[in-house]
């Protein structure tokens, strides 16, 4: 139905078609045999929004005993990204952006990562520990960011592909699934952006002209939104050893994994 209504809405003749793949988030396998089954449909690969994700919900492990919100918020989108990587970068235009949180900032500030346990921080001392632990996921996703934009710079020939994290704003993506939705939506207003407005920054990460322009400017950058923009986050998030290390781990537990 969605993928009519696009069709229906936005496209006009001669600017292709919309196409749904499935991508399951739960388990970095899944993640990846999705990659490769796009691979083996298209030939050319210029924009990838990593936009899907999990925000709350209780402490769980899932697959190779990591807690689900990393696997679904973090190790997924890694293995997806890593698998279409080569397709990214034969075609080598255009953007490539995260979508993270200005919640990342609420993160514990003292976060290493010497280990890939370290990944799965509980929070269970803090009050409302499902937001804590969503804040932690969005923190890896910019570090994540940082690192595979430097990846890309290091290779010999460096390769011109623009990696950006960005938060979208707070926008209203859960009210119409609970009791009572319409008198929620009023009530929420004031304080979250809509759907539509929440897609502003991730259009503008990943077709903005100016982004195309000063390039430069906004390799591993951090966006926020209200207009989109280049914003500092978290000191944490800054660290580029952290997002090195964070990198080192990753790799090398995917690798014991084969």
């Amino acid at each position: 139905e969605a993928i009519e209504k696009l069709k229906t809405e936005s496209l006009e003749p001669g600017n292709g078609d919309v196409v749904w793949l499935k991508l399951d988030l739960s388990d970095p396998r899944l993640a990846r045999q999705s990659a490769e089954e796009f691979m083996r449909k298209e030939k050319r690969l210029d924009v990838l929004v990593n936009n899907a994700g999990m925000m709350l919900g209780p402490y769980e492990a899932g697959p190779d005993g990591m807690s689900n919100l990393v696997i679904v918020n973090y190790l997924s989108p890694f293995v997806f990204t890593q698998t279409l990587l080569p397709l990214l970068i034969s075609t080598s235009r255009e953007p490539n952006s995260d979508v993270a949180s200005i919640s990342h900032k609420w993160a514990l500030s003292g976060f290493k990562c010497d280990a890939i346990q370290d990944l799965n921080v509980s929070y269970d001392k803090k009050w409302f520990s499902s937001f804590w632990r969503y804040a932690h996921s969005k923190l890896l996703v910019i570090l994540w960011t940082k690192s595979l934009q430097s990846q890309l710079d290091i290779s010999e020939p460096p390769v011109p592909i623009t990696v950006i994290s960005l938060h979208p704003g707070s926008v209203d993506t859960f009210t119409h699934k609970w009791p009572l939705a319409p008198l929620w939506k009023l009530l929420v207003v004031p304080v979250v952006t809509s759907i539509d407005r929440g897609s502003y920054t991730s259009f503008f990460a990943a077709a903005g002209k100016d982004v195309k322009d000063n390039r430069d400017n906004y390799k591993g950058a951090y966006l926020e939104d209200k207009p989109p923009h280049i914003a500092n986050p978290s000191k944490v998030a800054r660290d580029d050893d952290l997002a090195e290390q964070l990198w080192t781990i990753t790799v090398d537990f995917f690798s014991k994994l084969n």
